[in-house]
């Protein structure tokens, strides 16, 4: 099988392992844009955290200013958050999402991870006017217990 094959069954491990073994470092540099992001997702969720990192940013490198490089960006503010525990990095790549793609297919999530990174990066006051921006904009979103908590907070 391919490591197409094999991530789409849920082998993200065993996906990977394939791309490693017929060459990474090529792969970043040859693959085409949804490919490319395909790799990155694969490392993501085969929790080699550093190796989707670096295929993310080689996106948005290789294919700036499409909705493809946004998408990456979204990306490596959620590593950023979870993996790597850099609320700071995480703001910095979810304000870029959202500066990028403001409407796109992760605005929803971006705004609410957003607001939780800059509440955990200790920025009090600009994670409650993301509250509110997020609130406004999702009342019933994923994250509106969150913003409400944060809101409510003296």
């Amino acid at each position: 099988p391919t490591w197409e094959a094999l991530a789409r069954a849920g082998k993200y491990a065993e996906a990977f392992a394939m791309i490693e073994a017929s060459g990474f470092d090529a792969a970043l540099g040859s693959l085409p844009a949804a490919s490319l992001e395909h790799l990155a997702d694969v490392a993501r969720l085969a929790g080699r955290g550093t190796d989707a990192q670096t295929a993310y940013t080689k996106l948005r490198t290789r294919f700036a200013g499409t909705a493809t490089a946004a998408r990456a960006a979204f990306q490596l503010g959620r590593l950023a958050a979870d993996t790597s525990k850099k609320p700071k990095d995480a703001v910095r790549w979810l304000e870029t999402y959202l500066a990028e793609a403001p409407q796109g297919s992760f605005a929803k999530l971006a705004r609410g991870r957003l607001m939780v990174a800059l509440r955990d990066g200790g920025d009090r006051e600009a994670s409650r006017a993301a509250a509110r921006v997020y609130l406004d904009s999702y009342p019933d979103g994923p994250h509106a217990k969150i913003a409400d908590a944060l809101l409510a907070s003296p």
